[in-house]
């Protein structure tokens, strides 16, 4: 059975779903493990959306940028063709701001997070054992 967008024709089938789970882990910070670790994904034509939740077993804090690794597909590589974006769900690691965003540049399979205001990275604070970080991002492939 085909779905068709938007009238008929082959422009306007919908050719491309797939659904599944990833590992996402964490880059700019020492951390010493995870007592949880969940991505899935929903990808249906360009459009790729995530869910993610993890919990860490140690850190150590640092100022370097923190942010998510391993997503399911390298976004789009064109300048314009991303920048992906989303939402924290549950956040109470303990981080040097409270209001940033996740960021999803070109060609990457990294989430970032930027302040809102100021545009500066992310990082952690103090040490995040058995605290939580979950999040729902979109990008286009």
């Amino acid at each position: 059975m085909s779905i068709f967008i938007g009238g008929t024709g082959s422009a306007n089938e919908l050719d491309d779903y797939e659904e599944g789970s990833f590992t996402p882990t964490v880059f700019g910070t020492n951390i010493g493990g995870y007592n949880e670790q969940y991505g899935k994904y929903v990808k249906i034509g360009k459009l790729v959306t995530v869910n993610i939740r993890m919990r860490f077993s140690a850190n150590t804090n640092s100022n370097n940028a923190f942010g998510v690794a391993g997503l399911p597909f390298t976004s789009a590589g064109n300048e314009g063709d991303t920048y992906g974006s989303g939402g924290i769900t549950y956040c109470d690691i303990p981080l040097n701001n409270a209001n940033f965003d996740p960021y999803i540049t070109n060609n990457s399979t990294l989430i970032y997070f930027y302040q809102k205001i100021t545009g500066d990275a992310i990082y952690l604070a103090s040490n995040c054992s058995n605290k939580y970080l979950g999040l729902a991002a979109f990008y286009y492939v």
